[in-house]
This record gives structure tokens, C-alpha cells and sequence, in this order.
């Protein structure tokens, strides 16, 4: 892990975990970060309700407006901002980072501080991803490091960016709920993909991974069809080198771990 990465590893593990003093800001003085990763807060009726209740359990992470005083920016924490104000609350808890001055620590922040605590869905999370490797060129591996994930992790939320046709249309409506099933889904055929799809209409509800699998194991008449259709199957022994090259071939960083080879393999696939 070269220098830099370790400093950014380092402000991902001590913000905002680390003991700072909560201060109670007004929200009135605090202004959303232009370059804030999540762009469309979503359900935030729910977190309203609870900070109505209980108020906001989690401090907001801000640093000094430098061309104002006592103003304030936001780093990180927008679905509470949005939500507590929604509540009717005049003021929330924050922590003050006034030593947040590079962007791309900044950034480091506000990520890992939403793929961690805001409980993003898959797609924020590849986006968010993607910012991290485009932003600041970080590997593959080197973002799977520092979020504390695995490179099997990484490649699969990124392959849900390259999704086309069903597939996206799937991913845009809401309908797959994990990078698994994801992957289950684009191994269909496309006009299995597009009943699926129909079945589902203009109803909410999600596509399951028992779904998937059904359609992946129609019959059509003579013979019963499985997720690898007109596929012979076959066994292979590769070594852990052998496996590092071909995920390289494919596009793919190869994990740190060797136990993550086969399913970082897997999820190029």
C-alpha cells in the first residue's frame, strides 16, 4: 500500500469514528456539498419519522464555510440533514473537521461514510465506487482496501454500471436487489429477461433470486434448460498464478487475498 493510500486508509478509520465534540449547528447554517456523492436522497419519510422522535441519533460531519462564518459545509450525512429537517428540527448534532482542507480527503470521507453508515443501495454503491477509482485513480485493489472490502466486492458493483438493455431496465426500475442476482439475471436469455420484466408490471416488488433461477431452468419441449444453456461443462485445475492472469486478462484487479481468486474470477465472468 503505497503513502498515500495509507493516509487516506488512516482518515477513512479515524473519521468519524474518532472522539470529537458534538456541537448542536443550526441546520439554517449548514449548506450541501456541491461535490456530495449522493445526489438523490431517497426515503427519507421513515427517517423523519424516527428523528421525530428520538431526534438524529448519528452526528453530521461539516467543516468550516471558509468564505463565512459560522457556516458551515457539509461532508457528510445528507439523509439526516434532509430528514431532520423534515421533522421540523432547528438544529442537529455535528462534528466539526476542520482539518478536511485536501478534496481528495474530503472525499474519502464523505464515501466511505456513505457506503458505511447511510446504507446505500447497490447502484449508489457502484456509483460511489466508480468516483473513488475515477477521482482519485485508485485500483481496484487499493479501493477494495480502503473501504475494508473485498475485491470480489468491488468487481461486482461495478459490472452493475456496464448493465445494457433488461438488464439496466431491471437495475433502473428497482427490481434486483443484489449484485448476485444481478449476475443470475444477465445470464438469462434476453426474452426470458423481458417476461421476467412483463411479469412485474408496474409493481414495486422485487425480482427474486428464486425467480431468476425458476427462469433459468424452464422446460422447453424435449429437454430442460439450466443457467449454462447448450454449455458442456467441465472441471479445470488452475494455479493461483494462472487465475491472476486470467482475471488480469479480463480486465480485472487480482485480490490480495489468494482465498478471493475464484469468486473475483467468478464475478467477471
Amino acid at each position: 500500500m503505497n503513502s498515500t493510500l495509507e493516509q487516506l486508509a488512516e482518515i477513512a478509520k479515524t473519521h468519524p469514528s474518532a472522539s470529537r465534540e458534538v456541537l448542536m449547528i443550526p441546520i439554517e447554517a449548514i449548506q450541501p456539498d456541491p461535490e456530495q456523492p449522493r445526489k438523490e436522497p431517497r426515503d427519507l419519510d421513515e427517517l423523519a419519522a424516527s428523528i421525530e422522535a428520538i431526534g438524529v441519533q448519528q452526528p453530521l460531519l461539516v467543516r468550516p464555510n471558509p468564505n463565512q462564518e459560522d457556516a458551515y459545509i457539509l461532508v457528510a450525512g445528507e439523509r439526516r440533514l434532509l430528514a431532520a429537517s423534515r421533522a421540523g428540527k432547528s438544529n442537529v448534532p455535528c462534528m466539526v473537521l476542520a482539518d478536511l482542507d485536501d478534496p481528495g480527503q474530503r472525499l474519502v470521507v464523505q464515501l466511505t461514510e456513505n457506503i458505511q453508515r447511510e446504507d446505500l443501495d447497490m447502484m449508489e454503491i457502484a456509483r460511489t465506487i466508480q468516483t473513488l477509482i475515477d477521482e482519485l485513480q485508485m485500483p481496484k485493489g487499493d479501493v477494495a482496501r480502503l473501504l475494508g472490502k473485498g475485491q470480489s466486492f468491488v468487481s461486482k458493483h461495478l459490472a452493475l454500471l456496464k448493465a445494457t438493455g433488461p438488464s439496466k431496465e431491471a437495475l433502473d426500475r428497482g427490481l434486483l436487489q443484489s449484485p448476485e442476482t444481478f449476475r443470475l439475471f444477465r445470464k438469462l436469455p434476453e426474452d426470458r429477461q423481458k417476461k421476467l420484466l412483463g411479469r412485474k408490471g408496474t409493481r414495486a416488488l422485487p425480482i427474486a433470486r428464486a425467480e431468476v433461477e425458476k427462469a433459468a431452468a424452464v422446460e422447453t419441449p424435449g429437454r430442460s434448460l439450466g443457467p449454462l444453456e447448450g454449455a458442456q461443462q467441465f472441471s479445470l485445475r488452475l494455479t493461483s498464478q494462472q487465475l491472476m492472469h486470467i482475471i488480469e486478462a479480463l480486465g480485472g484487479q487480482p485480490p490480495a487475498e489468494p482465498g478471493e481468486l475464484k469468486a473475483t474470477l467468478i464475478s467477471l465472468l
